[in-house]
């Protein structure tokens, strides 16, 4: 019996051999079907289609229009950047720390500065100013009220300009000659959202308010329990709202309030996505909400948004605070598509392209440009 024992064993370990080569394959083959933990630099469904390297100025974001890319540079210099080759086009001096956002318009970039105080200057000037967008000179500027951070934008052919300090006005573009100007009387809250008619402004005293655009008349669209933080106009005419507490709300353009949304944190900011809301909030948290507000998907980021969301297609861009970090989102489903690191620890700014194609993200090295559609020939 021993010797038949003897004999059957190398068949017994020729089995367990077949054996263990087998569960190898297998386990081969699953790490090749699994999807890798590790996030390549790029987008998947966006290339790289440049760098330009320059130190630029982050407390600024970046503007792009359908031929170039401006922003800032660490020498307070406003750049101009061709959007196909990824080529210096002009470069210009403007005098003063810029204190709003870059607006883009027909033929001009605006934007408005504030200048330093020293002894040859000893009263601080704020400026309203309206650069050629083809050759980086000064078409006009105008004197605006002062106030520590502005937001700008187009309404009914006027540039607006909001003051965190809640002084509004209106100026032509063309010249800057002023149109009318008012005193809100309170301190902004939320970033202004432009419509096609006026504004709506968040103020400290929990309101949200409607500035119109042809003359400055304000009247309440909404009185809340808490600071509204983020405000969006939809196409129907309805407010919606996010507040401090992690609200957010819709209201009827009889004010109205018809649903609300509670999170955990302060809700940062709302954008329109087809019939839906993408908002963000204080807690890293991305939802999608329906326009009967219903929450779709939420998805969790490593930090606070910082840029964003801006929506191209059903894409969805932000960049992360302090993390050097921009998340693409595919917003059907608000899967990460894929992440963009620069491996240092800063707010990187993110502007969408005019076209709605591409996206340029600026960060301590340089500007670097991606496209959804074929790179333009250098």
């Amino acid at each position: 019996m021993s010797h038949l024992l003897a004999r059957k064993n190398p068949i017994r370990r020729i089995q367990r051999s077949f054996s263990l080569a087998f569960l190898s394959l297998l386990l081969v083959a699953a790490n090749i079907a699994a999807p890798r933990k590790s996030i390549s630099t790029e987008p998947d469904i966006f290339t790289k289609c440049w760098e330009y390297k320059v130190n630029a100025k982050l407390d600024v974001g970046p503007a792009v229009d359908t031929i170039s890319v401006y922003f800032l540079d660490d020498e307070n210099r406003l750049n101009g950047v061709d959007l196909a080759a990824g080529t210096k086009l002009w470069s210009s001096e403007i005098g003063g720390k810029v204190v709003s956002n870059l607006l883009v318009l027909e033929d001009s970039i605006l934007f408005v500065t504030s200048s330093q105080l020293d002894a040859s200057n000893p009263v601080s000037k704020t400026m309203l100013r309206a650069i050629s967008r083809r050759t980086g000179i000064t078409d006009w500027s105008a004197e605006v009220v002062s106030s520590p951070l502005m937001w700008i934008g187009s309404v009914g052919g006027n540039v607006i300009a909001v003051g965190s300090d809640g002084m509004v006005s209106a100026s032509a573009n063309g010249g800057g000659k002023l149109i009318w100007q008012t005193d809100l009387k309170s301190r902004v809250t939320a970033m202004p959202y432009f419509n096609k008619s006026g504004i709506e402004i968040g103020t400290e005293k929990n309101e949200v308010l409607n500035v119109a655009g042809s003359d400055g008349l304000v009247r309440v669209d909404w009185k809340a329990k808490y600071l509204p933080t983020a405000v969006l106009l939809d196409p129907n005419g309805r407010l919606v709202v996010g507040d401090e507490r992690g609200n957010f709300m819709s209201v009827s353009s009889g004010g109205d309030r018809i649903w609300g949304f509670r999170n955990g944190a302060q809700i940062s900011s709302a954008t329109l996505y087809g019939s839906d809301y993408v908002a963000a909030s204080y807690d890293n948290f991305l939802y999608k909400l329906s326009r009967s507000g219903d929450v779709k998907w939420k998805r969790r980021l490593s930090g606070r948004v910082n840029d964003g969301p801006f929506i191209l297609g059903d894409t969805a861009v932000v960049s992360v605070v302090g993390t050097g970090s921009v998340y693409v989102l595919d917003l059907k489903k608000g899967k990460i598509s894929n992440r963009i690191e620069v491996g240092d620890e800063v707010s990187l700014r993110v502007a969408a392209a005019a076209n709605g194609s591409g996206f340029a993200i600026a960060g301590p090295a340089g500007i670097s440009y991606f496209s959804s559609t074929k790179c333009l020939a250098k």
